[in-house]
Order: structure tokens, then sequence, then C-alpha cells
């Protein structure tokens, strides 16, 4: 495996010099839009068909910011596993200055932030950032970037958490969605990058997109922590008291997205009724955690309804676009053994991973441990650069 990826003075020294930060310019823009807005936005509508990636509405997004970028909330259709339209809320960024040329795309997929539809990272007070500054620096190379909120995340219906399939949907139909925004002229080659929750999702999105989106030429996904082993991760995990607000937050969700699958039945009593408290909160705000009783997980053991709904969303199908993953050795959510087996098993299938472990690094410091390996291999995937490889 590789820890260290040199990048050239040059390139390191222009990376975090323009580390003025789009998401950064969202999480200020989003406060002052919320305690302080002038009017309201002008809120535009487009004509569509319902079909994946149809753009519905759009608006600019208020608040103080600077001029350099341009902020929009989009709305825009999607699928659910079952094929079914939805529609999902997403923020949209350009360089104000942009080139007047056709401009790539990347897709920010979140970490988990709740799952309830208040959630939404666009309507909080305090989103949840995870790219360490990352998504400035490429917002400067010239990129277009969209970041999906998630279905059931500000938009009606249940938030598929760690749901594998509708994630992915939401991160492609994004993508499209942006090319139809009048403002902005964008081509269709995409790099997503996702961290944990949002990671899980990336990696679904590439292993989605050849039979999804083929219109989408994704050139690359980066993912970093992603729980790649469920079982791996909730077995490390079934102790820490911020693991059992996720595991609420799983069951709460499987028990919406998969209604005739059984699972509520292995869920004990005592926990049923506690979890809806759980889950309607969102992650930075009390919860009713303190009341759930251990074990809060039904049995993983092969059979149950639990353990087939925990195979249904491993990533592990096949992936053909370039995969940059990122681990901490000292994470203790995903355990990096689990990481090092799925890398191993991804190889066989002839895929192209780059696999980096940050000694020291956990769940929560390994994006900023990643970021100028992060920014080079962005950077030479929008470039169609060879993608390297540690397989």
């Amino acid at each position: 495996m590789r820890h260290d990826v040199p990048v050239t003075s040059l390139r390191k020294s222009h990376v975090f010099a323009i580390i003025g930060c789009v998401l950064l310019v969202v999480v200020v823009s989003t406060i002052a839009w919320l305690v302080a807005r002038d009017a309201p936005a002008e809120r535009r509508t487009f004509e569509n068909t319902g079909e994946p990636g149809d753009l519905v509405s759009m608006e600019d997004w208020q608040g103080v910011h600077g001029t350099e970028f341009d902020i929009w909330k989009i709305e825009y259709v999607t699928t659910d596993r079952h094929g079914e339209p939805r529609t999902v809320t997403a923020l949209v960024s350009a360089a104000a200055n942009r080139p007047d040329k056709k401009l790539p795309v990347v897709a920010f997929a979140h970490g988990t932030v709740g799952v309830a539809e208040s959630c939404a990272p666009s309507d909080r007070a305090k989103p949840v950032t995870t790219d360490a500054g990352a998504i400035a620096a490429i917002a400067a190379q010239g990129a277009v970037i969209v970041a999906p909120d998630y279905s059931g995340l500000g938009s009606e219906g249940p938030h598929g958490f760690m749901v594998g399939e509708e994630a992915a949907h939401d991160i492609l139909d994004a993508v499209r969605a942006v090319r139809q925004i009048p403002d902005v002229n964008v081509n269709r080659k995409a790099v997503v990058w996702g961290q944990s929750q949002g990671g899980h999702a990336a990696l679904w999105a590439a292993i989605e997109q050849p039979s999804y989106a083929p219109d989408v030429d994704l050139l690359g996904v980066a993912a970093t922590a992603p729980p790649t082993d469920l079982v791996g991760m909730l077995e490390a995990s079934a102790d820490d008291p911020i693991a059992s607000r996720l595991q609420a937050y799983l069951l709460d969700s499987w028990r919406k997205v998969y209604p005739d699958s059984g699972l509520w039945d292995e869920v004990s009593e005592a926990n049923r009724k506690v979890i809806p408290k759980v889950a309607a909160r969102c992650g930075n705000e009390d919860s009713a955690a303190s009341q759930l009783q251990s074990p809060v997980l039904p049995s993983h053991e092969p059979g149950t309804a639990f353990r087939k709904l925990v195979d249904e969303n491993e990533p592990n199908g096949k992936i053909k676009a370039p995969v940059l993953l990122a681990q901490g050795s000292a994470d203790d959510i995903v355990p990096v053994e689990s990481q090092r087996t799925w890398v191993a098993e991804q190889c066989t299938t002839g895929a192209t991973i780059d696999y980096i472990e940050y000694p020291g690094s956990d769940h929560y410091t390994v994006i900023f441990a990643m970021l100028s390996d992060l920014l080079t291999w962005t950077v030479d995937r929008l470039a169609d650069k060879p993608a390297p490889t540690t397989c």
C-alpha cells in the first residue's frame, strides 16, 4: 500500500493558496440566509418530463459570501430503488468568472447528518462539511460543484441511509441536472467525492453508473473511509455511544425503505419505541440515544432479514471507474482490516484502485491528511491522465 504521494512544490503551494473554500462559503451563506436574508429568493421552475436528472427548479443562494462564486439551490428528479421518481435538492457552486467553455462536474457526497427531512445540509444553520477545503481548490481549477442532500433530506419520502442504490441515483442524477442549469456550461465529465456515508454512496455511484447513467463520463471516484464492510463496521463500533445513534438512524431508515422485509420485527420492542425519537433529530442535536438498550441492532446472522439487507447494500459490485480510497490507520468506526480486504477483493476483478493508508489518522482527521493527494488525483483525472493503482 502507498502512504505518501509526492506533490510538486509548485502544485502544493498553488493548492493551499486557493483553499478559500466553496463549502466554507456555503456554510457562512447558509447561516446568513437563515437569520438575515433581505428578501425571498426568486425561484425559477423548468418544464420537465419527470425523467431522472430533469431539473425542476433553481434559486440563487442568498447570504453573505464573496462575489467569486455563484451558488444555487436546485431541485431535480431522481429515482428510488423501485424506479419511482422522487425530487431531491442540492447546492451547486461555480466560479463567477468561469471560462467560456464546457466544464467538468465534481459531485460531493456528504457524510452522516441524520435521517430526518429537516437534516438536509442545504437547509441547516450549521451544515456538516468534511472536504477540508478541497472543494474550493477544485472549483478554482474550473470545475462546477454539485452537493446533493440525498433523497429524504430536504425532500419528501424516507432517506435511504446507507442504501447504496438510491444514494448512487441521487449523485448521478445531480450530475445530470447540472447540465440543464442555464447559467453554467458543463460537459459530460464527472468526478465523485465522498466521505464516510458519502464514501459508501460514491462507491455505489461507480457501481451503478454503467447501467443507470451511461451518459455520465465518470472519470473517477474518491472515497474517504467508506464503510465497505457493514457487518465489520457494526461489530467494531457496537459499544460506542455515538454508534448507537448511527444504528438507530440505520434501523429507522431501513424500516421505511424496506417496509416488507421483516426487519422491524427483529428489533427489540423497547428500542422500537425509542428509535423513531432518535431519528427525528439531526446529528448535531441532542437526542434520545441514551435511552436505547443494548444491543440496538438485531442479529446479523446469515438468514436474518437484517443480514439480507446488509448484504444487499455492501458495495461489492464491479467498479470500472478509477478509485482513490483513503483510510486512516487509527479509524475506530471503519476498521482498517476490512478496508484492506475489500480493496484486495476488488483488485481481483481488475479494478483500478489507488489505496492509501494514513498512519495515525482516524475517521474524522483522514480527510485533512489526504488533502494534497485528493487534489492531485482529481486534477489528473480531469486532465484524462492514466490513473495510478496499488492493485
